[in-house]
């Protein structure tokens, strides 16, 4: 069985994008960060869904959370440490384990191919007039995370703007705000950015958009809203049980990556009821057993803009309450 490694989960609609099966193994993520990161995908939505109860769809990247969690946890020690590990999924793995598997999937991902972009970013700031830092640490950062470590003066007007000017050429101006201001005693910032964009590799029609009613009667919304569809007709990798329906859409000419969209058997039961009956393995196996069919297939078009109201609740339900107290 080959591990597919999860880049982005969204429920809902519910997709995520691995690296598409063709892609030969040595540009894969290494098996056991796969397996490390994708169970740590599933707790973190688990966790998402549990404190986040709103009926409005969320959109987290697991990637970008578990590598910051990375940096932060080599500037810890003792419980934190162990804590951040155990959150990470990665109790089995040595922190230099760890260390040298983000260095070689950052080094690994197909960050470029025909028709599609995908870009990750790490960086670190820290407060020059309250820290200074371990040259072990920045050597640490910059070699295995790929983060640049730069002294700022956090009490300035222009902190807040230089980080988010940061933000901003690493995801293509998509986000261009993350502060609004920094306090002088404030000690450091870690920060992803992921970026990606593609085409798919069959594109839908725009002449083929029809607009139709969607309920979200799986989340407890039985309003019906009057939304554009996308439609096309085509052969698509499928796979179907009791449990979900789910087809697979390639991203882009090489198709390096592709999107998988899940559509669970009972529309009435929540996505966190749901969530709780699916994990990598299971995904996995559902993955191995897709075959190609002739569809009609629709999907409604939709945008996603989604934050996380309480990143603290969020971490401490993945095991890491004792770092915040």
């Amino acid at each position: 069985m080959q591990n597919r490694f999860l880049y982005f989960l969204l429920p809902g609609l519910f997709a995520f994008l691995p690296a598409a099966p063709g892609v030969s193994p040595h540009s894969m993520p290494h098996p056991e960060f796969t397996l490390s990161h994708n169970q740590f995908a599933f707790r973190l939505l688990d966790a998402v869904l549990a404190e986040d109860t709103s009926n409005s769809n969320k959109l987290v990247s697991p990637l970008s959370l578990y590598l910051t969690l990375g940096m932060l946890c080599n500037g810890a020690a003792h419980e934190t440490r162990d804590s951040i590990i155990q959150a990470m999924q990665a109790s089995d793995l040595e922190l230099a384990s760890i260390n040298g598997l983000c260095k070689e999937t950052l080094q690994q991902l197909p960050l470029e191919a025909d028709q599609a972009q995908f870009s990750i970013a790490n960086a670190l700031w820290y407060n020059r007039r309250r820290l200074t830092l371990v040259p072990d640490y920045q050597q640490l950062m910059e070699t295995f995370y790929y983060a640049p470590v730069q002294p700022l003066d956090f009490g300035s007007k222009m902190a807040a703007a230089h980080v988010n000017d940061w933000l901003a050429q690493n995801t293509q101006g998509e986000i261009t705000h993350i502060l609004d201001a920094t306090q002088p005693t404030d000690a450091m910032i870690l920060l992803n950015a992921l970026y990606f964009k593609s085409s798919w590799s069959t594109p839908f029609e725009p002449s083929d958009t029809y607009w139709e009613d969607f309920s979200r009667n799986h989340a407890g919304d039985v309003s019906a809203h009057s939304v554009p569809y996308m439609r096309k007709h085509q052969v698509v990798r499928t796979f179907s049980d009791t449990s979900f329906t789910m087809v697979e859409l390639p991203c882009g000419q090489d198709r390096h990556f592709a999107l998988y969209a899940l559509l669970p058997q009972d529309q009435s039961r929540s996505i966190g009821s749901w969530m709780s009956t699916l994990d990598p393995s299971r995904l996995n196996a559902a993955l191995d057993k897709m075959t190609p069919q002739y569809l009609d297939l629709s999907i409604p078009r939709w945008t996603c803009d989604y934050s996380i109201g309480d990143g603290l609740a969020v971490l401490g339900l993945l095991g890491m309450g004792s770092t915040f107290q």
